[in-house]
C-alpha cells in the first residue's frame, strides 16, 4: 500500500518543489531522472542481493527519493548561479562540479555511513531498510556527477540572467547572525538544554496490532479476532519440576494450579492454558463425570497415568510434546493476552517472574514468547544501536577532519550534527511523551542526513577562507550566499519527503517520518543559528593564506551501458526405462507384500523386552521399558493381538495396554489403570495418534497384515546403508484405513529374505514426515526375523524414537484368554 501510495506522493512533492525553488524545467526533468535511477538501482540490487522487502524496509524508496534530491540541488543552484551571473552553460556545469563534488561525495559518503549503522540494529527489517538506503545514496552520487551534467550539456537550459547584484534572504539572514551571534550562541543553548529535559519523560511503548492502519486486512481480522474469539498475544512460561517424572508430583501441580488462578486474575489476561485443567477433567470423568472429582488427583501415580491415558487418546497429529518435555520433568504454560501494550506485556512478565520466584522457587523461570521478545526489542534496540550511532558519528567526524582538513572545524562540526536528534526528540517528549520502535533508529538515519547541512556550510565557509582570503564574518556571508538557499530547498524537501510517511497505513513508518523530518528541521536552524557563532570565535584570530589553486576541470566521460549476460545451461532429461514385466506395478507390488507376510506366518505367539528411548530437537531423552507380548490370528480378515506393559517409569509401572488389530475397522483398545484398579476402554479410530509421546503411531507398531494397504513396485535398488551389499525391492503402499495418518509410505525390502530395511511415511499433505530404519536383524526357529533396533525419524520436528528389542521368545504358551480385557487387573 505504501509502495502505491507514498511513492507518487512523493513524485508529486518534488516536481512541484523544485519547479518552484529552481524555475527551470530542465533542471526539474534531471533531478527526477536522478532520483528515479537512483530508487531503480537500489531496489534492483536489492532483488539481487536477495533482501525481502518488510514494512519497514519498503519506506527504503520513499527515503531514497528524498534523499536523491539533495545532491541535484546543490549542483543545480551552483550551475544556475553561475549562468545567472553571465557563465555559458560549459563554463557553468564546469564550476559547480569543482566547487560541489567533493561537498557532494562527502555528503554521500556520511548519509551512507549513518544507515549503514542500522546494521547494528537487533531488528533485520532495519538492517535492510540501511542497506537499501545506503545503496541508493551512492547511487545517487554517482548519477549526480555523472549523469545529470552530462544530461545538462546536452539539452536547452535557459536562464534569465541578472545585471545587478540584489540583496536576498540569504544575505539579509547572514548579516542578522553576524550581529546576533552572541545572543544566538547563548539563546540555541538554552533552547537545546530546555528541549534535552523532556527526553527522560519519554516512554518507551508500542502496541504492535496498533501499527497497522484499521483499513488493513490483518488488523481488521484482528480486532474482529480479539473482540469474538481471543487474544492474539502470548506469554509462556517454562516451569521445571524437581525430577524425571515430577510434573506428576501433587505438591508440585498444586503450585501449578495456584499460579493460574493467579494468573488468570491479572488485568489483560484472558485464557490461560495449563495442563492441571486436564487433570482436573481426566480425574472428573475417570469418576463418572461427579462434579466433586473435579480436582487435581492427589497421587503421583494416579497422575501419570491419567497422563498415559489421555496422551494414548489423542488424534492424529496432536500430542503432549508441545506441554511437556520429553522426560515429563518440566511443563509448558502459557497464558494468552488482550491487545496489550509492551509497557504492559513487561510489567506483567516481572510480576509473574516475582511470584514463581516467591512461592515455586524450585520452577523459577523467565516468560518468554516472540511477544515478549518484541516487548524488549525497543529497549535492545537503542542499546545496540547507541553504539553503532557512536560508531558512525566516529566515522563521519574523522571523514570532516580528511576531507575538510581541518581538525578544529571537524570537531566543531560534530555539535551541529548531534543536536537536531536532541531537539528533535526533546519536542517528541515535549507533545507526546511516547515513542516505539522507531526511536531505536532515528538517531542513526537522521545523523547522516543532517551531516550534509553543516558539510556543505563548512566546506563553502572554508572555501572563502582558504581560495579568498575572506575574514570570518566574510567567509560567514559567503557561505550564505553559495549554499544557504541550496540548504534551504533541499532541507523543505527533506522534510516534506519524510513528512509524507506520516500518511503511511504502518504506523512504525509514520513514527519514523515526523521524527526525522523534526531532526532534519532542528539540523537547519542549528547550521544557521548556531554553528556560525562557534565558527567565528574558532577561526577569528587566525588567518589563511590565499589558496587560488581550483579543482582540476572533471573529465569529460562517456556513459558505459553495461549488458548483463545471461547464461542459459541445457537441462539433460534421463529417462531410466523400467524393464518389460509381465505384471503391472501393482501386481508386482502386492506379490511382495504377500511373500514378506508369508513368510512370518506360523509363530504363534511371542514375547520380547522393549527399551524405547525418546529424544526431542535439544537432545533432551526419556527412556521407558515395556514388555509385548504378541498372539497370531490365523484369519487373514483378522490382525494379531497385542498386550503391552509398562515397567519403566515407576509411576506407570503395571499399566497395561491391549490391542485387537482389525484391518479396516477401528481397532478395539483397552488400557489398564493400576492406580484405580479400573479397565478403561480407549478411542479406537485413532490408529495415527502418537503411541505414548513417541514418533511411532499405533498403526506403526501394530501388525501389518497385508490387506491394510494397495501396493505399486516402483524400482529395484541397493539397499544402502542400513543392509550395505544387499539389493531391495522399492514398493509403495497406500493405506485403505481412511483414519490413517499417511497418503503413503515407500518402503525398501531386500530381496534376499524379504525383510523391511527403511519406510518413509508421507503425512495427510503428502510431505516426507518420518523414516523407520529397522537394522541388527535376528533369526529365531529358523524363519522368522526380527529387528532388534528400529529407529524412527521425524523429519518435520526433528525427534526421534529408537527401540531396542530383547530376550525374543516364540510359542511361549498364550491363548486367547490371556488376551482377555478382564484379565489385565491380574498381570504381573
Amino acid at each position: 500500500v505504501d509502495l502505491s501510495t507514498l511513492i507518487p506522493i512523493m513524485y508529486g512533492i518534488i516536481i512541484a518543489g523544485l519547479l518552484i525553488f529552481l524555475r527551470s524545467v530542465a533542471g526539474t526533468v534531471v533531478t527526477v531522472l536522478v532520483i528515479g535511477l537512483s530508487a531503480g538501482t537500489a531496489m534492483g540490487l536489492t532483488g539481487w542481493l536477495g533482501i525481502n522487502l518488510t514494512p519497514p524496509s519498503s519506506t527504503a524508496p520513499t527515503i531514497i527519493l528524498t534523499l536523491a534530491v539533495a545532491d541535484s540541488i546543490h549542483l543545480l543552484v551552483t550551475l544556475l548561479h553561475a549562468m545567472r551571473h553571465g557563465a555559458s552553460k560549459q563554463e557553468a556545469i564546469v564550476e559547480s562540479l569543482r566547487v560541489n563534488f567533493h561537498p557532494i561525495f562527502l555528503t554521500s559518503l556520511t548519509t551512507a555511513i549513518g544507515f549503514l549503522s542500522l546494521n547494528f540494529s537487533d531488528a533485520p527489517p532495519f538492517r535492510d531498510l540501511g542497506n537499501i538506503t545506503a545503496i541508493g545514496v551512492l547511487a545517487a552520487w554517482i548519477y549526480s556527477v555523472t549523469f545529470l551534467p552530462a544530461f545538462l550539456a546536452v539539452v536547452p537550459l535557459r536562464v534569465k540572467q541578472q545585471t545587478e547584484a540584489r540583496s536576498d534572504m540569504m544575505q539579509k539572514l547572514a548579516e542578522f547572525v553576524l550581529r546576533r551571534r552572541q545572543f544566538l550562541l547563548y539563546g540555541m543553548s538554552a533552547l537545546i538544554i530546555a528541549l534535552a529535559v523532556w527526553i527522560p519523560r519519554i516512554e518507551l511503548n508500542d502496541q504492535f496490532v496498533n501499527y497497522f492502519d484499521p483499513s488493513i486486512p490483518f488488523r481488521a481480522d484482528t480486532d474482529f479476532a480479539m473482540e469474538n474469539l481471543s487474544g492474539i498475544y502470548q506469554i509462556e512460561f517454562s516451569l521445571p519440576a524437581t525430577a524425571e517424572g515430577g510434573i506428576s508430583e501433587p505438591d508440585y501441580l498444586a503450585k501449578v494450579d495456584a499460579f493460574s488462578d493467579w494468573l488468570r486474575e491479572q488485568p489483560g489476561v484472558v485464557h490461560v492454558q495449563t495442563i492441571t485443567d486436564i487433570f482436573r477433567r481426566l480425574n472428573k470423568n475417570m469418576h463418572g463425570d461427579d462434579p466433586e472429582w473435579y480436582r487435581l488427583p492427589d497421587e503421583r501415580d494416579l497422575a501419570a497415568q491419567y497422563l498415559l491415558l489421555f496422551e494414548m487418546s489423542l488424534p492424529y497429529g496432536l500430542d503432549l510434546n508441545n506441554q511437556i518435555n520429553v522426560d515429563k520433568s518440566s511443563l509448558r504454560f502459557i497464558a494468552t493476552l488482550e491487545n496489550i501494550t509492551t509497557r504492559e506485556a513487561r510489567t506483567l512478565k516481572q510480576d509473574s517472574e516475582a511470584w514463581i520466584a516467591d512461592n515455586i522457587p524450585a520452577s523459577a523461570t523467565e516468560a518468554t514468547s516472540p511477544f515478549v521478545m518484541f516487548a524488549y526489542i525497543s529497549e535492545r534496540n537503542i542499546q545496540s544501536m547507541l553504539f553503532g550511532t557512536g560508531l558512525a558519528l566516529v566515522l563521519i567526524s574523522f571523514s570532516l577532519i580528511v576531507f575538510l582538513r581541518s581538525l578544529k572545524v571537524g570537531l566543531l562540526s560534530i555539535v551541529p550534527n548531534v543536536i537536531p536528534a536532541v531537539m528533535a526528540f526533546g519536542f517528541w517528549g515535549l507533545l507526546v511523551g511516547e515513542i516505539g520502535l522507531a526511536s531505536s533508529v532515528v538517531a542513526a538515519t537522521s545523523l547522516g542526513i543532517i551531516v550534509d547541512d553543516s558539510v556543505h556550510f563548512l566546506s563553502k565557509y572554508l572555501r572563502a577562507r582558504r581560495e579568498r582570503g575572506a575574514s570570518p564574518e566574510d567567509a560567514v556571508r559567503y557561505a550564505f550566499a553559495t549554499v544557504g538557499r541550496a540548504l534551504t530547498v533541499t532541507s523543505a524537501v527533506l522534510v516534506a519527503g519524510f513528512a509524507v510517511l506520516a500518511l503511511s497505513a504502518f504506523q512504525l513508518n509514520q513514527s519514523l517520518g515526523l521524527l526525522t523530518a523534526l531532526a532534519i528541521f532542528a539540523a537547519l536552524v542549528a547550521d544557521f543559528l548556531l554553528l556560525p557563532p562557534p565558527c567565528l570565535r574558532s577561526t577569528r584570530r587566525k588567518s589563511m593564506p590565499i589558496n587560488p589553486q581550483r579543482f582540476p576541470s572533471p573529465v569529460t566521460s562517456k556513459t558505459l551501458l553495461t549488458a548483463s549476460l545471461l547464461a542459459s545451461a541445457a537441462l539433460m532429461l534421463m529417462a531410466a526405462g523400467a524393464p518389460a514385466q509381465s505384471e503391472t506395478p501393482e501386481e508386482r507390488g502386492l506379490a511382495i507384500a504377500e511373500e514378506v507376510d508369508r513368510r512370518d506366518l506360523g509363530f504363534g505367539d511371542s514375547a520380547s523386552i522393549l527399551k524405547m528411548i525418546l529424544t526431542n530437537k535439544q537432545g533432551q531423552s526419556s527412556t521407558r521399558e515395556l514388555r509385548i507380548h504378541t498372539l497370531e490370528v490365523p484369519e487373514r480378515a483378522e490382525g494379531d493381538k497385542s498386550l503391552v506393559v509398562f515397567d519403566h517409569p515407576r509411576d506407570i509401572e503395571g499399566t497395561a495396554f491391549l490391542s485387537f488389530t482389525k484391518i479396516l475397522d477401528p481397532d478395539d483398545q483397552w488400557l489398564y489403570l493400576p492406580a484405580l484398579k479400573r479397565v478403561k476402554r480407549i478411542s479406537s479410530a485413532n490408529k495415527s495418534g502418537p503411541f505414548v509421546g513417541s514418533e511411532f503411531a499405533y498403526e506403526d507398531l501394530l501388525s501389518q497384515e497385508v490387506d491394510k494397504y494397495t501396493y505399486r513396485w516402483l524400482r529395484d535398488e541397493p539397499c544402502g546403508e542400513a543392509a550395505q551389499g544387499l539389493d531391495c525391492f522399492v514398493i509403495e503402499r497406500f493405506p485403505r484405513y481412511e483414519n490413517s495418518g499417511y497418503t503413503r509410505q515407500v518402503t525398501w525390502i531386500d530381496q534376499q529374505e524379504y525383510r523391511p530395511i527403511r519406510i518413509d511415511f508421507y503425512d495427510r499433505k503428502d510431505s516426507l514426515l518420518k523414516t523407520l530404519t529397522l537394522s541388527q536383524y535376528n533369526q529365531y526357529l529358523d524363519q522368522y526375523w526380527r529387528a532388534d533396533d528400529q529407529y524412527m525419524v521425524n523429519h518435520q520436528t526433528g525427534k526421534t524414537t529408537r527401540l531396542t528389542f530383547d530376550e525374543w521368545e516364540f510359542r511361549v504358551g498364550v491363548n486367547e484368554r490371556d488376551f482377555n480385557p478382564n484379565r489385565l487387573k491380574r498381570l504381573r
